[in-house]
Parts: C-alpha cells; sequence; structure tokens
C-alpha cells in the first residue's frame, strides 16, 4: 500500500515525465522544421522561410521553458524516492524524465550553439552609388 508521500512522488516522477516527452517532443519537432526548409522543394519565399524559421525558435525555447523545470522536478523526485524507500517504479519514472528533459534542453543548446558558429558569414554589400550630401554648397 502506497503512502501518501509515495503518491506525491510518484506523482513528480510522472510530472517531470510528461514534461521531458513534451520538451524533446518540441525540440524534434522543431528540427523536423529546419530540416524540410532546407530539402530540395521547401519553401522559396522569404516571408515563409522567416515564419518557419520563427516557429521553429519558438518550438525550441519552448523545449527549454518545459525542460528545466521538468529537469528539476525529476532529481526531486529522485531525491525523494530514494529517502522514501527507493520504489523501483518511480525511480525509473523520474529516471525517463530526467533523461528525456536533459536531451530537449542540451539539443536546444547544441542547435544554438551550432547556429552562432555556422551562421550567416556572408560580407554585407557594398553600395555602388555614393550616398547623396545633405551639404549645401
Amino acid at each position: 500500500m502506497k503512502t501518501q508521500s509515495n503518491r506525491n512522488t510518484a506523482f513528480l516522477a510522472t510530472v517531470s515525465l510528461i514534461l521531458g516527452i513534451l520538451s524533446f517532443g518540441l525540440v524534434l519537432v522543431a528540427i523536423g522544421i529546419l530540416i524540410s526548409v532546407r530539402l530540395p522543394g521547401g519553401p522559396n519565399d522569404d516571408g515563409s522561410l522567416f515564419a518557419l524559421g520563427f516557429l521553429a525558435v519558438f518550438l525550441m525555447l519552448g523545449g527549454v521553458v518545459l525542460g528545466i523545470p521538468g529537469w528539476l522536478i525529476a532529481a526531486v523526485a529522485r531525491h525523494k524516492n530514494k529517502a522514501e524507500g527507493n520504489d523501483q517504479k518511480i525511480r525509473n519514472t523520474a529516471t525517463a524524465g530526467l533523461i528525456l528533459n536533459g536531451l530537449g534542453v542540451a539539443a536546444v543548446v547544441t542547435l544554438f550553439v551550432i547556429a552562432r558558429l555556422l551562421g550567416p558569414n556572408t560580407v554585407p554589400p557594398v553600395p555602388l552609388t555614393p550616398f547623396p550630401s545633405t551639404a549645401i554648397p
């Protein structure tokens, strides 16, 4: 028979697992969007590329916003479970939440570092005509 404390710990472990699934799922959807934009036959106009890029970044940030609290909740659930007798099912659920939340946050950090390192390296265009002077002769 589970005590109230064990039920609370099991609830925390389940919440961390749900947050981990959502966090990692959002990151996977964002990566899918980024890949589909780069494939041949993807959107060609700037508006669609901007909207899909914005959506991908928004989804990745959502993965971080859900991943960090989920990771913390999983760590608390594992700690409480260890203090309450180490129920294997609660431990496995919290561990899965810990792993999924960690993977979601790590994937976002990795993608942002890659984007920063491999970002656009184009030189700004040089104007062909001089700017008109506003000085009065």
